[in-house]
């Protein structure tokens, strides 16, 4: 996706093992995000690109795209039937730029 030019002018994060080679990929066409499980940038009510920094936190990335294009019972429900730890942190606050 970076390569591709889909982060320009937004942020990015990746798994901190690769945390370098975005930034390398970057080269100022956006801003690489080091910390956080996942980013979803909001460009309209139509529009949204994500990225995640890895296995686990693409799955809480999911959640956070769940509960933005349905609602809170659906959110719990899939993470019910999924048998996923709805106690995490980052479950209850998302982070969007």
């Amino acid at each position: 996706m970076a390569k591709a030019g889909i982060f320009t002018e937004l942020k990015a994060t990746m798994h901190n093992g690769y945390y370098d080679e975005l930034e390398n990929m970057a080269i100022g066409a956006f801003e690489v995000e080091r910390g956080p499980r996942y980013l979803v940038n909001q460009i309209s009510k139509t529009r949204t690109i994500a990225s995640s920094a890895g296995l686990s936190a693409g799955i809480d990335l999911a959640f956070e795209l769940l509960l933005q294009l349905s609602d809170p019972k659906t959110y719990r429900a899939t993470m019910t039937l999924m048998e996923y730890n709805q106690s995490i942190p980052w479950a209850e606050q998302p982070i969007r730029t």
